[in-house]
This record gives structure tokens, sequence and C-alpha cells, in this order.
């Protein structure tokens, strides 16, 4: 019994650890049974069962033996993981493929982890089902045992040879004699049956206890295999944070070569060749939301540690961004004119989209602007738009050669997920130039189209943030200072 416990437990353990291996691509081969691949919910539920045959017992044996051998490559196929994390990170789109792949294994070790939750419940079950049968059938064996001991002692007492001859003879008339004698034949008659039901009832007694004991072992079979499933989960969702840190470092890196030349010099400069629209554009006294329904899902300068490369505390992130569903308005947050806008992406990128080019790579459809505000003179940077959004609202170039301009509170276009994204947001930057004039940001954008206003991108954006200069122009505005917004603001 202890070798087919201890065997059990160790095929369900170690299947949560073999699942944990799944998601990179191995060396090793599988032991597999067609009966089982792919089956092990049904029989995990099948073999918690109670009062199996002995065929159904033989066909558990066999699941825990195919679970055994699934467990012998165990320990290279974890040090295979670790080897895989750490090539992995020399390539990102490899690194992409793995994001995909352990998103799509975590969800099903999500799933079983409910199904062993529904089998310990099970489980838990049968054996509260057994022990009242076993604590009913012992009050009932109590009560028959202390019935025939009490009935067996009356009929001893009359049993001895001078005490049973009293009591026959001392019948007062010969039907009663018949009847004493009739009766002492019936007691022995029921003492009989119920010493034979008492035996019964040990017997099932008996079984109700060993049927326990194998509940029991299920028991600690499936807890130990449900710690295993979440220790197992938790190693999977650590295992994709340190590929999406690794992944976020790398495509800033990416991003910051990128963006340092305009490939379309000459349409920008063609966009912002006439200057007298600017004339009529008049400074905005303040600042408008450029989304009215969203949520504060990352804030500038920095993402989060869980989002960095191992041993990095945080990483940049040099704007905010504005949580809201896709087709969102997106309206112009100042008077303003437009430097440039991009609008060819798919609405939905992804993890590894590099989309936006010419433009801010992976930032997709994008709409730059500058303003002035407050006797302040700025520039704004909009990424991750829906595709077809911008065109639909802004006609940029103009046809008539002049510089295209917005007026504050007009819409400019809609929330998507384009590019370089993981999910429906706006992604804002602004960039400080103090005192100078409008016209002059916007002749010198022309002159030299640079998506970073010479501020620098990833890592460089971060030494010339406002906050450092101490607001000397130029610099990188906090857009969250801008808006008056913080990490995980609804409005």
């Amino acid at each position: 019994m202890v070798e087919k416990i201890v065997k059990r437990i160790l095929a369900i353990t170690g299947a949560g650890l073999l699942f944990a291996t799944s998601f990179m691509p191995l060396t090793t081969t599988a032991v597999s049974d067609t009966r089982f691949d792919g089956n092990d919910d049904y029989y995990y539920n099948f073999c918690t069962n109670i009062n199996l045959s002995e065929r159904d017992e033989a066909i558990c044996d066999d699941f825990y033996d195919y679970l055994n051998k699934k467990n012998d490559d165990l320990k290279k196929e974890l040090e295979e993981i670790n080897k895989n994390i750490a090539n992995i990170k020399s390539d990102i789109t490899v690194l992409q493929t793995k994001l995909n792949s352990v998103l799509s294994q975590i969800r099903n070790k999500e799933a079983a982890i409910a199904s062993t939750e529904a089998a310990i419940t099970k489980v838990e079950t049968n054996i509260a089902v057994l022990e009242q049968q076993i604590a009913d059938r012992e009050e009932d064996i109590l009560e028959r045992d202390t019935t025939i001991k009490t009935r067996l002692g009356a009929v001893q007492s009359i049993m001895r040879v001078n005490a049973f001859a009293d009591f026959i003879m001392g019948a007062k008339s010969f039907v009663d004699l018949i009847r004493r004698v009739e009766g002492v034949n019936d007691i022995t008659s029921y003492d009989k049956q119920q010493i034979r039901e008492l035996q019964e009832q040990k017997l099932l007694l008996e079984a109700d206890k060993v049927e326990l004991d194998n509940q029991r072992i299920k028991l600690v079979e499936q807890k130990a295999n449900i710690e295993q499933e979440k220790a197992t989960l938790l190693t999977m969702k650590a295992s994709q944070q340190e590929m999406i840190a690794e992944y976020n470092t790398k495509m800033m890196e990416w991003e910051a070569q990128q963006n340092q030349v305009c490939e379309n010099m000459e349409e920008v400069q063609g966009a912002l060749k006439d200057l007298s629209s600017l004339k009529n554009l008049k400074p905005s006294p303040g600042w408008a939301m450029p989304v009215k329904t969203a949520s504060i899902s990352a804030e500038a300068f920095y993402y989060p540690a869980s989002f960095c490369s191992a041993g990095a505390n945080k990483c940049p992130h040099l704007g905010t961004d504005f949580a809201a569903s896709v087709g969102t308005p997106i309206y112009a947050p100042a008077n303003a004119v437009v430097l440039y806008v991009y609008d060819g992406c798919p609405t939905y990128g992804g993890l590894g989209n590099y989309c936006g080019k010419p433009g801010s790579a992976g930032g997709g459809n994008q709409v730059y602007l500058a303003m002035q505000v407050a006797g302040k003179t700025y520039a704004v940077k909009l990424l991750h738009m829906k595709q077809g959004s911008i065109k639909k609202n802004i006609t940029w170039p103009s046809p008539d050669g002049k510089a295209v301009t917005v007026l504050q509170g007009q819409q400019i276009g809609e929330v998507g997920s384009s590019g370089n994204s993981s999910g429906p947001h706006l992604h804002v930057e602004v960039f400080y130039f103090g005192t100078k004039s409008l016209q002059k940001v916007v002749e010198e954008f022309a002159a030299k189209p640079q998506f970073d206003f010479g501020l620098g991108f990833s890592s460089a954006g971060l030494a010339t943030t406002c906050n450092r200069k101490k607001y000397v122009a130029p610099c990188r505005y906090n857009p969250g200072e801008i808006f008056n917004v913080k990490l995980g603001q609804k409005f």
C-alpha cells in the first residue's frame, strides 16, 4: 500500500512540474500512451471515484505509470528551460513567439488547477460520506453486539441443566410447556440471525475503512498535485515577466536606434513649407484632455520594475498611457499646427510590431502637434491610434501646401492598439521649448525632422526630462503634470 501511495504521489507531482516545461522546445521525447494523451482531466476525475472495479483500478495504475514515465526526463527538461530563457534574450523575434506560447500555457495551467480543485472537492465529499457511513455502521454494530450479549446472557442463565429443567417443568399446563420449549428454540434461532448480520456489518465496515484509506490517498495525491500546479504557474508567470521585461528593454533600444533618421524628410518639409496659417492660430490659455474617458495605465518616465530587464529596478517609458477602448475619440489638447501624421498601420498591432516607420517605429498610427499654451511653446506626440481615424479627421498634408492647424477640442483621431502595443491606449509625450516661438519650433522640425525633437529616445531621453533639467528648455515634460493625472486614475 505504501509503495502504491508513493508511486501515485510522484506521478501527480511530477506531472505538474512537467507541464511547466512544455512551453519551451525540448530535445527529450515524452513517453505517451494514446489512451491518456490529452485526456488527463478525465482520468484524474475517473480515478478518484469510489469502489472502482479491478479492471478500472488497473486502468488507473496504468495512468499513474504513464505520468511517472513522463517525469523520467524532468530534470533535464528543467535545465533546458533555463538554457532557453538565457538564449532567448538575444533574439527578439523568438522572444515574441515564446511570450505567446507562455501566455497560452498559463491559461491551460489555470484550467488544470480548476480541474484539480474540482477533483479535490469531489474526494473530500467522498471522504465525508464514507466517514458518516462508517460511524453509522459502528453504531449499528455496537447496538447489535449489546443486544446479542444481553440475550445470550439471559439464555445462558436458563441453559444450565437444572435451570433449564426447572424452566421447562415449571409449566402450568401442557400447552404452557410446549410454548416454553418453542420459545427457547425461537430465541436461539433469532440470536443466530443477529450474529450473522453482525458479522456482515463488520465485513462491510472493514471494506468502508479500506475505501476511506484509498480516498485519503487520492486526496493527498490531488493536494500534492494542486500545490505543484500552483508553484508551476508562479514559475511560468515569473518566466513570462522576465521575458516581457527583456522584450521591453530590447524594443526601446531598437526604437532608439531606428528613430534617429527621418525617412520621409521631403514629405515633412513639403507639408510645412507655407507657414502663413500660423498667423491665425491663437495660443491656448490652458490644456484640454486628449481623451475624455480613460484610465492611466502607465506613467512617464519609467515602467514598473516588472516590465524591465532582470536586475533593473526600472526602465524608460517616456510618455503617459491613457487606456481606453478602441474608437474612443482623441482631441487636440490645444490650438496646434500639425507637424506630422502617419496613418498606415493596422488598428491592432502587438508586442514586437514595428509599424510606424517612418515616424516613431512601433508607435503605430501617430500625430505630432506643436502649440503655444499659456505663453510657452510645446510639442505633443500621440501614438497607437486607430487606422484611418486620423485621415478621417485631419487632411495632412494640405492640398494647397499650407501647414495644417487644428483647434483645441477638435477631434483628430481615435484610440487604437497599433504598432508595438499590448492593448488599446493613447501614448502621449510632451516636449517643452520655453519661450521659443511656435514658428521657430515648426521651422526647425521642418529643416531636420526628429521625432524626439533632439531630446533623445529610450534611456537617453531620461537625461533630458524637465525635472532633471530644472525645467530649463528644451526638455521632456511629464504629461502627468501637464494633464494632472496619475497611475490608476480613471476619468
